[in-house]
């Protein structure tokens, strides 16, 4: 196999366990937004969303990656998420 190739593979398993950890954390916020709806609260918490951001944002660009990646994703993540939560 050549390099090319073996960085193929490489990539192919990373988004497979990305993908897995996707599940894994809609999984979760999924549980969360039951408990809100027992207690009555919204699902979107304001400053628990923007603390959120700017750790995540944190902490990609202590991993060398841009901010604004890191933002684009998760917004896109928690617009999914509060969305699926109106369906529950």
């Amino acid at each position: 196999m050549d390099t090319l190739s073996k960085h193929r593979v490489t990539l192919d398993a990373l988004d497979q366990q990305i993908i897995t950890l996707l599940a894994q954390r809609i999984a979760v916020a999924h549980k969360i937004n039951v408990i809100k709806k027992r207690r009555g609260l919204s699902a979107l918490d304001r400053t628990r969303w923007l603390h959120v951001l700017r750790t995540r944002q944190a902490y990609a660009q202590s991993l060398g990656l841009e901010k604004a990646l890191v933002a684009k994703l998760y917004r896109v993540i928690h617009a999914y998420v509060l969305t699926s939560h109106t369906k529950v």
